[in-house]
């Protein structure tokens, strides 16, 4: 079977990413995240092993939605515990400054932006 002749069997794995966010966030809240990483190893295998062993293109698409329904939840659980444990944002006034000019310095688009006074940066050092 060709590759592009799978592209459509393949989308509902994509799909599966968007689909099952609300479910796995409620998961992780309501149970722990231990036990959910403890589902996605298993359920990652077993649908890792099914998807190979398929002969259909059902069975195929079948796999690959699992298999995609799976990784979302981890992904959701990794960036849950980054933000638990160091943070994912960058402080307020390095959001107002842009992080070029608070970590280098410079403006990434300086012919569309004016660079802060020494105030500014003076403020970033602060915080």
């Amino acid at each position: 079977m060709s590759y592009a002749a799978l592209i459509p069997y393949a989308t509902p794995g994509f799909m599966a990413f968007g689909l099952c966010a609300l479910p796995a966030g409620w998961l992780a809240d309501k149970w722990s995240r231990e036990g959910v990483m403890v589902i996605f190893f298993i359920g990652i295998g077993a649908s890792s092993i099914a998807t190979t062993l398929a002969n259909t293109p059902v069975q195929i698409a079948l796999g690959l939605f699992a298999i995609g329904a799976f990784v979302f939840f981890v992904s959701l659980l990794v960036w849950l515990v980054l933000e638990k444990t160091i943070g994912v944002r960058v402080s307020e006034t390095v959001e107002e400054l842009g992080q070029d000019t608070a970590e280098l310095g410079i403006e990434a688009y300086p012919e569309f932006m004016l660079m802060p006074d020494e105030d500014d940066l003076a403020a970033l050092r602060r915080d």
